[in-house]
């Protein structure tokens, strides 16, 4: 499946008609799953959307701010684990309950430039954060979203994937203000995955 996203992502980069594609898969009725088959799904469009010009501009100071992510959040309450290549942690302002991040040590900025190596180690540490998702809150539906640099003018992007576990409803205040309602610490949140275990990496 990961080869897959990161071949999918090539095609379309060397295609040369689009400026920024993303891969996601909702998985579940809550996610926004309207077929029951297993699937992810790729959209691929002409221009960069303004909130992933907006994470640019964040980007664009020199230092990259998910690499000091990485480092500050080692062994601290928001880290769940680690492989060789790949942090797992929660961000410090999750949209959901649960929300986790899976992110390359290494400063990359596109996913498609993944070599064959590197895949087979993010399937281990995607398929134990799943595990852990699963264990810690009962089989949520949930949304994956792959973050990577758009085609043309990515600036100094880190990509990622972000695990949104949909165990709450956006309602009222939430689409009329735009601001998400979490009740689940990002800090309790990690020590619960640390908790469920998973594939021993």
């Amino acid at each position: 499946m990961i080869r897959a996203w990161r071949d999918r992502l090539r095609f379309w980069r060397d295609d040369g008609r689009l400026a920024f594609a993303q891969v996601f898969k909702n998985e579940g009725p809550a996610a926004g799953a309207s077929v029951e088959h297993c699937h992810s799904q790729l959209i691929g469009i002409p221009f960069v959307p303004p909130a992933v010009q907006d994470e640019i501009r964040l980007c664009s100071g020199g230092h990259c701010p998910y690499c000091r992510r990485i480092a500050d959040e080692r062994g601290g309450p928001r880290f769940v684990t680690e492989s060789e290549r790949y942090a797992v942690l929660c961000p410090p302002a999750p949209r959901f309950p649960g929300e986790t991040w899976v992110l390359p040590k290494e400063h990359v900025g596109a996913f498609e430039r993944m070599d064959d190596d590197h895949v087979a180690e993010l399937a281990v540490v995607l398929f134990d954060v799943l595990t852990r998702i699963d264990r810690v809150f009962g089989r949520p539906d949930y949304n994956l979203i792959v973050r990577s640099a758009p085609f043309r003018g990515g600036g100094n992007w880190h990509w990622r994937i972000e695990l949104l576990p949909r165990t709450t409803t956006t309602a009222g205040w939430e689409w009329g203000t735009g601001l998400l309602i979490n009740t689940v610490f990002p800090e309790r949140a990690a020590t619960l995955l640390r908790a469920g275990g998973g594939v021993v990496l």
